[in-house]
């Protein structure tokens, strides 16, 4: 998928989970529509990682990390960076944002 297509069926779901994600460090599924479930699912949040990665070194200006659209990818890889409870996690989000790794497609 290009990162337009990520940005635009993911964009707000992906601001919803990082407003969950921020006041509760993971979310706990109670609003399963209306935001992403992370928790006890470490392997999904090191995949949602390398999404945010994806989306944030786009080569297209409009998805840079403090344009409308990116903002909230950036601010979900910064979280998992910085908050998540998993050095799995952590280091993976470190290797995405690096852009040490192959970014799904």
């Amino acid at each position: 998928r290009t990162p337009n297509v990520v940005v635009t069926s993911l964009g707000p779901l992906m601001e919803a989970t990082c407003a969950v994600y921020e006041g509760e460090d993971l979310v706990d599924g109670s609003d399963a529509m209306q935001v992403i479930n992370l928790k006890g699912d470490a392997l999904a949040r090191t995949h949602m990682a390398r999404i945010c990665a994806h989306v944030v070194h786009a080569d297209q200006g409009s998805l840079s990390a403090d344009s409308p659209g990116g903002k909230h990818f950036w601010r979900m890889l910064v979280l998992l960076i910085s908050q998540d409870e998993s050095d799995m996690v952590r280091f993976a989000a470190l290797n995405a944002l690096s852009g040490n790794v192959q970014c799904p497609r």
